[in-house]
């Protein structure tokens, strides 16, 4: 496969880099994090199915963000 500007295609370096640094935002420690009385019952409150939820939006950003990359290269005819 060609591509008209395969330069763009470093860019996809960045995609990774973003996962680091998206990981790294969820794993500091927080200052407020602890503001409840009881953390089982905020555990209870998200339910089990918020766990995945909560990343799909920065996943669907990254997957554009990568067919952008791809697309901005563009496929040589």
């Amino acid at each position: 496969m060609k591509f008209l500007w395969p330069e763009a295609l470093w860019l996809l370096l960045a995609a990774p880099l973003l996962v680091g640094a998206y990981v790294f935002l969820l794993r500091r420690k927080k200052k407020d994090a602890v503001r409840y009385a009881s953390l089982s019952l905020v555990k209870a409150a998200i339910g089990p199915g918020q766990r995945f939820r909560r990343h799909f939006p920065p996943l669907l950003f990254l997957l554009a963000l990568v067919a952008s990359i791809v697309a901005i290269a563009r496929r040589a005819p």
